[in-house]
């Protein structure tokens, strides 16, 4: 093969090789710009309250496959201004959200100025405007699991207190110690079914609970989780995490082939 033909295949090789590693480096400079936005944002997540924003898009929530339960359940009214409902794990107090993550819902009570929401695991104290006040758990004594809740006057002189009814007792609170006692009778079940005034969660028409789910998907990726998975390619989901390794790959051997290019024409020169 004379020098000639040689020095033109070599020409051709080098653009060949160029032209490709141009085009390649270009598509990794996007994969690399999207690391760089979403490593500051995530680096800054906190000063932009990504964790507390929330999602809104219906065809973004609808591609992480995320669904809402199909029924609402809502107490009857108890002098407050909006309904409280729960759907899922979340109890709303009209179109805000009362509590992220709850128990089974049971039932609310009034005495004097507070508000008492009892969950199947909880006790919730809220004022007049549905402000905390304090949460009561087991930990502090509260019998669970909860299975309905009622207003009790143990006697014509006694003050009004709150009764509750678990699996297989039925406690009230001892206001003066602020402990909750078992409730002694005779025939405890005949009491429950005619003394007690239990209430019952009514179940929403699907036209009435559509606006509870629309709150719900609104509620479900926070801002900050899309952006860690359009960081990781998780967006993707397992195709997305190979094509990021894949292109992290890319990266490296443009990385190693640029320099060896580099000190090639650093030699000639």
């Amino acid at each position: 093969m004379s020098p000639y033909i040689r020095k033109q295949k070599d020409k051709k090789r080098k653009n060949f090789f160029r032209k490709w590693h141009r085009r390649i480096g270009f598509t990794a400079s996007l994969f690399l710009f999207n690391l760089a936005v979403t490593g500051i944002m995530l680096n800054h997540y906190e000063d932009l309250e990504l964790h507390t924003k929330y999602i809104t898009s219906d065809w973004i929530v609808e591609w992480y496959g995320v669904t809402a339960p199909e029924n609402v359940y809502c107490l009857p009214s108890a002098g407050i201004q909006a309904p409280i409902c729960q759907i899922g794990e979340k109890i709303y107090y009209g179109e805000d959200l009362l509590l992220d993550e709850a128990s089974p819902l049971v039932g609310m009570l009034q005495k004097k100025n507070l508000f008492y929401l009892f969950t199947a695991n909880d006790l919730q104290i809220y004022t007049i405007e549905m402000e905390l006040v304090e949460t009561v758990s087991s930990a502090s004594g509260l019998p669970i699991p909860i299975r309905n809740v009622f207003i009790l006057k143990l006697d014509d002189k006694a003050e009004r207190t709150i009764g509750i009814i678990t699996v297989d007792e039925v406690y009230f609170l001892n206001q003066n110690e602020m402990t909750w006692k078992i409730f002694n009778s005779g025939d405890t079940d005949k009491l429950i079914s005619g003394r007690f005034n239990k209430q019952t969660l009514t179940k929403l028409s699907k036209q009435d609970a559509a606006h509870y789910i629309d709150l719900y998907l609104d509620r479900q990726i926070t801002q900050l989780k899309l952006v860690q998975d359009f960081h990781s390619g998780s967006i993707l989901s397992i195709s997305g995490r190979i094509l990021t390794d894949l292109i992290g790959l890319i990266v490296i051997i443009l990385v190693i082939s640029g320099f060896i290019a580099w000190q090639k024409r650093k030699e000639k020169d």
